[in-house]
């Protein structure tokens, strides 16, 4: 029995090291772009996108938020299951682009996201392309390898598409 907890414990280690050597190879910095057709007009897709107030009602994983000043720029701060996260708005030009940035420190990841609406007819074109940083490298090895770096991106348009009436 215990040759068996060793095997699985050495097992997990050796797995652990191979994570972080193959992670430590890959780039910190990745840029990714997702695009999705939305069925909104862009003032309807651009209330929903800058209403942060109403997140906790529509993203999943945001509980509550509180709005926030940040160098004299506008911010808020998302509170969920994972801990606080504080987000800045850099650039914005509404209803067609606005850049958010990572705000903070010591973060393990950074970055912004940077959107971009057009109107189709009556839908809504949005392009999210995410210019990040992963400073671990167990969690590069993780975005590269299992969970991609376009999974948060894809969720909040999907989340997105579903509050402005998919």
């Amino acid at each position: 029995m215990s040759r068996t907890i060793v095997g699985i414990g050495g097992g997990l280690l050796l797995l652990g090291v191979l994570a972080w050597g193959v992670g430590r190879s890959l780039p910190p910095d990745h840029s990714v772009t997702v695009v999705d057709t939305l069925a909104a007009v862009p003032d309807s897709t651009w209330d929903a996108l800058t209403d942060v107030w109403a997140y906790p009602q529509w993203r999943p994983g945001v509980d509550a938020v509180e709005i926030i000043a940040l160098d004299g720029r506008p911010a808020w701060r998302e509170q969920g299951p994972s801990g606080e996260v504080t987000f800045e708005i850099v650039d914005v030009d509404p209803p067609h682009h606005m850049v958010t940035r990572l705000a903070g420190v010591d973060l393990a990841v950074g970055g912004t996201w940077s959107w971009s609406l057009r109107p189709e007819g009556d839908r809504t074109i949005v392009e999210v392309r995410e210019e990040g940083t992963i400073r671990s490298p167990i969690q590069r090895f993780l975005a590269h390898f299992v969970t991609g770096h376009a999974d948060s991106m894809e969720s909040y348009l999907e989340a997105l598409a579903h509050r402005v009436g998919e």
